[in-house]
């Protein structure tokens, strides 16, 4: 207990013999300098308060009314103007990190009652605090990216396997549409396809498809849009709502093939009529389509992104199966790389196995020893996804191993396959692996 404790609580009442007046907390909060604040100096919980450092996490609250979490960012003070609206003797500056009324999570009859107190690393309290923290860091990252896309039209995700580029892609695409993450499927306004070698321009654009002529065993062939140009036909009729595309796994595709003409149109300042294309099967057009009647010339086959479409991308840069994408389709998509920690927490809250901390040291560890690697390097980072695949046995150390034998191994000799003499890959590999265990070498 003291001063260097993680995280805090604190009712800001009215110290004793103060005239029995109610105080605003909320009001001191909304100062233009924020300010949390105890009573007399004497106090255990006063000079707590004034001890405790900078940056120390404070949860602020009035009985189990969850109002906000803020960081203390100033020394303590006195001051008359503040002494005189709410009552407290010493005051501290923060910082609002969040405020309760945008989390899902207030519980009531979670906190004790007292001015300032420390929350232990084993009660409720700590735990509430702590999962409030990454929800602030996983909203960060969305706004972020979020703003990039909006702004860019086009976004790339790219990072190590397993950091959960996909499902960053997703609560993304959610936020711009306004809906539930949960909700995305089904909805029209999202869209996600995975490319691969096979995916071509048919499949995405438009192009021949068979059919059973009706009444006969003939077949014949007939034009048919593709993925993407359904998806830009339903954007172009509702034109008040937000389209999110999402291509997972982008550059296992031969994009120039996929996209063929429409690397024009994809670029943000062509979007809508002025960035207006003629397909590779415009001839084939027999009627006026929905983007021809928006546009001012006499062809038929025209087509065009519609600006309120948002394409999202996700790409793996080691995957060794594919090329990496040519600089023209990089010039129209910004690129954010998502590192293996980005995302750790975020993915740990999913599990339910008894040993997150370890697993997450485990983690922690290895990739630490991967980045250090010569022949490795960030690139080759193990994204806390495959954490998923753990199983919990009862006791850390067997699960963590099992999870090595079935999983990491594997993949850590994928990685150095053919880098390395037999001898020295199974070396590293076994570094590897007692640095994720934490066990000691046979040298030691």
């Amino acid at each position: 207990m003291g001063k260097a404790d993680k995280y805090w609580h604190i009712q800001m009442y009215k110290p004793e013999g103060k005239g029995g007046i109610e105080i605003d907390s909320m009001k001191m909060l909304q100062e233009p300098n924020p300010v949390i604040g105890t009573g007399e100096s004497d106090a255990l919980d006063c000079i707590q308060f004034k001890d405790v450092e900078n940056g120390t996490i404070v949860f602020v609250r009035e009985g189990n009314k969850a109002l906000a979490l803020c960081e203390i960012i100033d020394k303590a003070f006195l001051s008359n103007e503040l002494e005189n609206k709410y009552y407290n003797t010493n005051y501290r500056h923060v910082k609002i990190l969040a405020w309760a009324k945008d989390y899902k999570q207030p519980r009531p009859q979670l906190f004790s009652q007292g001015t300032f107190k420390s929350c232990k690393s084993s009660t409720e309290q700590y735990h509430y605090i702590d999962e409030w923290l990454k929800y602030i860091k996983i909203m960060e990252y969305l706004k972020k990216y979020k703003t990039q896309v909006l702004s860019n039209k086009n976004l790339i995700l790219s990072g190590a396997p397993g950091t959960g580029k996909s499902y960053l892609a997703r609560l993304i695409a959610a936020s711009i549409i306004g809906c539930d993450k949960d909700k995305l499927i089904g909805s029209k306004q999202f869209q996600f396809v995975q490319f691969h070698p096979s995916y071509d321009y048919t499949d995405f654009v438009e192009g021949l498809r068979p059919y059973q002529k009706e009444g006969s065993n003939d077949i014949g062939f007939k034009l048919e849009p593709g993925i993407f140009y359904r998806f830009c036909q339903d954007a172009l009729k509702d034109k008040e709502n937000n389209y999110v595309f999402v291509i997972d796994e982008i550059n296992r595709g031969e994009i120039s093939k996929i996209f063929g003409e429409l690397f024009f149109s994809v670029e943000p300042s062509y979007r809508g009529p002025k960035g207006n294309v003629t397909t590779q099967f415009a001839n084939l057009h027999k009627e006026e389509n929905e983007f021809d009647k928006m546009i001012d010339n006499k062809r038929k086959g025209n087509f065009f992104v519609p600006e309120n479409v948002f394409i999202i991308a996700t790409m793996n840069d080691i995957d060794r199966s594919v090329e990496n994408l040519d600089f023209a389709f990089r010039r129209r998509f910004p690129t954010e790389y998502i590192k293996w920690d980005d995302t750790l927490d975020s993915i740990l809250e999913t599990l339910t196995i008894s040993f997150k901390e370890e697993a997450k040291a485990a983690l922690t560890r290895l990739n630490q020893a991967i980045t250090e690697e010569e022949e490795l390097g960030e690139d080759y980072t193990i994204g806390g996804a495959y954490l998923l695949h753990l199983k919990d046995t009862g006791d850390a150390n067997s699960s963590l191993e099992a999870f090595w034998n079935s999983y990491l191994g594997t993949i850590i000799n994928e990685y150095l396959k053919g880098l390395l003499s037999q001898k020295e890959l199974k070396e590293m590999v076994t570094s590897l692996k007692n640095e994720f265990l934490d066990a000691k070498t046979d040298e030691q």
